[in-house]
């Protein structure tokens, strides 16, 4: 408005003395009046009409909101942060007094060479975790174990350790023939070290839901074996995650671990959970074989391969060995992996369909293997297999093929 005024106040004096001022302006200086009025100016300093800038005040409201809720948010996190990583601490490697009442109850093993004497293997007995029953309540017993979980505070610590799928709790307090170096020897042992307890099975005053043994162990003796890393690369307790969606497996090199949005089962809202990824999990095979699941999966197939054997032995079967270097390909319809052999062309074996057939002939009648199998067969699917372990059995029969089935 103020443009339009100054130029008609220029547009005046330029005009003529004798002219006569104009009372009213034309039909369209009055269009253009109309339409100047719905004009506002933006942020920017850019002119836009009084609705266009209506909504852009919403928007950028809205996007401060947002902002202000995220900055909440991580602020709420870097105060938790803390408590959440206490467990990987790193407080330094305890310097052990040698004045210490209890420092024969406490330290590191030497590396282990065999060198003691070998009776020492009669008499010294160890307990599994998976054997802390109630039964041993009151006994004193002797365990291996990683530490799975530590807390400590003060003159208390408590450990959880793992074997396995098994977990059993220890505990250590500052008492009559346990000292407070003794105690702070054993807070700073770090996670997944291997570690030797000699303790007093107790029971709890209430279950344990975290372990799977519900007996307390109480603190005796504590000895490093093998100690490891105050930071490891993987977290085994985010290894263990279940993912929701597999893509999210298939790493970023930018990023070591992401995060998966997952239901809450106590509302409605989304919980965060951290995805170690494929490439990590096999750049530290070591430490994510140690996932019970692994185990599990590990174990499952040693079953599977250990009722197969002995089924087929107990109908008379005989278990072969074949070749797995092969001159030529085993059977057609599948690509193979090509090597050379000493400058010989080679690849590796398809299947141990001839061998098998070959113990058949050879009068064995029944044979059967278990052994790995190689296909060089190009899959889109990130999970398709070009090796894998193979149960294969082969015999001869009478009459008819359905005695295979008989």
């Amino acid at each position: 408005k103020s443009c339009i005024k100054n130029i008609q106040k220029m547009e005046e004096g330029s005009k003529p003395a004798e002219q006569p001022d104009v009372a009213e302006p034309p039909a369209e200086e009055g269009a253009d009046a109309a339409k100047d009025d719905n004009m506002v100016m933006g942020p920017d300093g850019q002119m836009m009409t009084k609705n266009a800038y209506k909504k852009l005040m919403k928007k950028l409201e809205k996007d401060k909101k947002k902002a202000e809720h995220k900055k909440k948010n991580e602020d709420q996190a870097q105060t938790q942060k803390p408590a959440k990583k206490n467990e990987d601490e790193d407080l330094g490697e305890y310097v052990k007094d040698p004045n210490d009442p209890c420092a024969h109850l406490f330290g590191d093993r030497d590396l282990i060479v065999s060198n003691c004497d070998p009776q020492v293997r009669f008499e010294k007995k160890y307990t599994l975790l998976r054997q802390l029953e109630e039964s041993l309540n009151g006994e004193t017993v002797v365990v291996r174990a990683r530490v799975h979980r530590i807390t400590g505070k003060g003159s208390a610590c408590f450990l959880v350790l793992r074997d396995q799928f098994y977990t059993a709790q220890a505990c250590i307090f500052v008492e009559e023939g346990i000292s407070k170096g003794m105690v702070e020897f054993t807070r700073r042992i770090s996670r997944e070290t291997l570690v030797e307890i000699k303790g007093l099975v107790k029971l709890p005053e209430a279950p344990l839901k975290k372990c799977t043994q519900q007996i307390e162990l109480l603190i005796k003796e504590i000895w490093t074996v093998h100690k490891s890393v105050s930071r490891l690369p993987i977290n085994l307790d985010d290894a263990s995650n279940v993912v929701l969606n597999q893509e999210d497996e298939d790493d970023n090199p930018e990023e070591d671990k992401k995060e998966e949005a997952k239901d809450d089962k106590k509302g409605d809202k989304k919980k965060k959970t951290i995805i170690v990824g494929q490439n990590t999990r096999l750049d530290n095979r070591i430490l994510d074989l140690r996932v019970p699941t692994n185990i599990a999966i590990m174990k499952i197939g040693s079953g599977i391969c250990r009722y197969f054997r002995e089924y087929l032995d107990s109908k008379d079967f005989v278990e072969i060995h074949s070749p797995k270097i092969l001159s030529g390909t085993s059977e057609g319809g599948a690509e193979v992996f090509r090597l050379s052999y000493f400058g010989k062309p080679a690849c590796l074996a398809q299947s141990p369909q001839l061998f098998k057939q070959m113990g058949v002939v050879c009068d064995l009648q029944r044979v059967y293997e278990i052994g790995p199998v190689f296909r060089a067969e190009k899959s889109f699917t990130p999970r398709h297999l070009c090796e894998f372990t193979g149960l294969d059995l082969e015999m001869a029969f009478n009459d008819h093929y359905f005695e295979v089935v008989d």
